[in-house]
Order: structure tokens, then sequence, then C-alpha cells
């Protein structure tokens, strides 16, 4: 994992030099103040009027996060009439056509939470095909490459499967 760095930290993203703050240890906005250069005259705070008791509204975990860019094969295995609905429902889930179509491209980040939303949402689409339906591998597929034959061995058993590219990278939630 890449070490924390003051410099990896967007330019307008606010820090926290709050010492007295009960969630401190474990706030990435006060560890990376603690990274500063000392020739630092003017930054974006956190002011104290954010923290509420031991709760802060601006709090961001240490915990490295484990992010995705990109999905591919979304619309695979999904009924063609319940087709239409899904994407209306993944538009509003990413804000609009052209952010989903940005978090498919691997432009933006997919979050853990947003790829728990997404997954939740193929749950309730989803159609199992029945044990009839479903058809081994042709052995023309099985001669051209191993990996397309896993991959579809597993769509023709699971529609709702991991769509999401993990990049190779740990990012910090923020």
């Amino acid at each position: 994992m890449k070490k924390l760095s003051y410099k990896d930290a967007p330019r307008d993203w606010a820090i926290c030099f709050q010492n007295d703050c009960p969630l401190s240890d474990r706030c990435l906005r006060h560890a990376v103040a603690q990274l500063a250069p000392s020739t630092l005259t003017h930054h974006v705070t956190v002011l104290p009027a954010a923290r509420q008791g031991d709760q802060c509204s601006l709090f961001a975990s240490t915990e490295p996060v484990r992010i995705a860019r990109g999905m591919t094969g979304i619309m695979k295995g999904i009924p063609s009439g319940k087709a239409t609905d899904l994407r209306k429902e993944l538009y509003n889930i990413f804000g609009s056509c052209a952010h989903f179509y940005r978090y498919r491209s691997g432009r933006y980040p997919v979050t853990p939470e947003l790829q728990e939303r997404v997954a939740r949402l193929f749950h309730k689409y989803a159609s199992r095909p029945s044990p009839t339906t479903t058809k081994p591998p042709s052995p023309i597929t099985s001669a051209k490459s191993p990996m397309r034959q896993h991959n579809r061995k597993h769509r023709f058993f699971s529609p709702v499967r991991n769509i999401f590219l993990t990049c190779e990278k740990t990012f910090y939630h923020v």
C-alpha cells in the first residue's frame, strides 16, 4: 500500500488541525494536516463547528478502501423486458445518464457504497434461467480460450456477476 502523502490530497480538500478532537487518530483530514509542509501559509480547513460532541460531519476514515473503476457487461443476463427499467434506476443511482456512462467507462471511481447499491439493484432485476435452458459452452467456444469458456459458463449460472473492474490501487475514500 502506498504511504500517505500531503501531495496526494486534492488541493481544495479541507484538512483538520484540531488536535483535541476525539476522532483525530482515525481521521484522514487530520493525518493529512500533520503531513502539511512547514512552509504552508494557507489552506481550506475544518472549523470546530463541524464537530458535534464525539461526531464530526466532515470525518473521513484513514481506513483504505478498495474501489472499482469501470463496469463491463453490465446488462448481460438481464431479460430485455426489464433492461429499460433497470437502466432508468441505474441513471438515478449515478445521478444522470451522463454520469452513469462516466462511471461505466472507468472515468469516475465506483465507491463500495455505489457498488453495493448497484448489486442490490441487479439482484432485484435478475432472473435465473431455468436448468433446461442452460447449455454448456460449445466445443468451438471452449477451444478458443479457457477464460472465454469460464465467462460464458459464469453467465449462464449467475446473471448477477461481478460487473466491476477493480483497480490495482488502494485509495482512501474521501
